[in-house]
């Protein structure tokens, strides 16, 4: 099915074929903002694909910052509304986790679950991707034999890669931020524009980083900075400014001498800032990937030894990228 045809086959999610028919994501790992949306955007080109509804209750931590309505009556206000109230994340979690065991204890039958741990992260491939699926039979037969009521998805790695590329169009439009995010963003970029040709986003992950599996993903700022002198020094673009996202406050002294605008922004504004972007170069995580994939603009993961600049300035638009193994594409 091409993308065109894709984007053609269904009106939208609310004027499903099959209004009887809805898709729950009950459980995202714990996961943040990235790996949220990546799960979120599989599951809804599955529902735009199926002309089914699809709602999303584990988004409670986020949903403030985009215009969607992930669930409505009980479950918006116990989950959305309570943690909108207090803002504390353990005691938001605290009430959905028993909301998880309820659904996982009465509605076993219509739960795929797919486990996710450091020693198996293969994803389930929903439809239209027609990738193999050989470690879970079972859920394949029961997508095939669903017809009624909700199907809910718990687990993070439920993937759809030709899905969201079909879809893309109204997954974007779907997961729009807010509009105060939305008017942040754009008169930031107007700004940056009026003084770059070229804008480079910068994602700089630190703060778990710095431990996570022994630090192997974490790169210092002064060693960026390095990396982005070498892009100067290799692209023939002019005018080049970088837009520097982190996770935490960076030191301007580790960046002097180069074209470089700190973004002041959120968790949440930041990662639409990466996408408004001409080329992203950030840290290996779901974040800065996603954000290439929502701005349709390519994404290049730092590296510890040398970079592969080959091909960077003819690039031009998302793809999967081997290097980004955080994604589990």
């Amino acid at each position: 099915m091409t993308q065109e045809t894709m984007e053609n086959s269904k009106d939208n999610i609310s004027a499903a074929d099959h209004p009887t028919k809805t898709v729950s994501i009950l459980y995202h790992n714990n996961g943040r903002l990235g790996n949220q949306l990546w799960l979120y955007a599989s599951v809804l080109a599955y529902a735009f694909h199926e002309g089914c509804s699809v709602e999303n209750p584990s988004f409670f931590e986020y949903a403030r910052y985009f215009r969607m309505e992930c669930v409505q009556w009980w479950r918006k206000r116990a989950f959305f509304d309570t943690y909108n109230w207090h803002r504390d994340r353990r005691i938001g979690r605290v009430f959905y986790f028993i909301y998880v065991w309820f659904v996982r204890v009465s509605r076993w039958g219509n739960i795929l679950r797919v486990r996710h741990t450091p020693e198996n992260s293969v994803p389930f491939y929903l439809p239209p991707t027609q990738r193999l699926n050989a470690l879970y039979p079972r859920h394949e037969h029961r997508l095939r034999e669903w017809d009624r009521e909700t199907l809910f998805f718990d687990g993070w790695l439920f993937r759809n890669p030709e899905g969201i590329l079909g879809y893309r169009a109204r997954i974007r439009e779907y997961l729009r931020p807010n509009e105060s995010i939305e008017r942040s963003v754009t008169g930031f970029m107007t700004g940056v524009r009026e003084i770059y040709q070229h804008v480079v986003g910068v994602h700089i992950r630190q703060g778990d980083y710095r431990h996570h599996d022994g630090g192997k993903y974490y790169i210092a700022p002064r060693d960026i900075a390095r990396i982005l002198t070498d892009y100067l020094h290799r692209t023939e673009r002019k005018y080049v400014g970088f837009v520097l996202c982190s996770d935490e406050s960076l030191d301007a002294a580790d960046f002097a001498g180069l074209p470089v605008v700190f973004a002041r922004g959120s968790e949440v504004s930041d990662l639409f800032t990466l996408a408004a972007c001409d080329l992203i170069i950030g840290s290996n995580s779901t974040y800065g990937a996603f954000a290439s994939y929502y701005g349709d603009v390519p994404f290049l993961v730092f590296s510890r030894g040398p970079t592969d600049w080959s091909g960077i300035d003819a690039k031009c638009g998302y793809e999967e990228n081997k290097n980004a193994t955080m994604v589990c594409y």
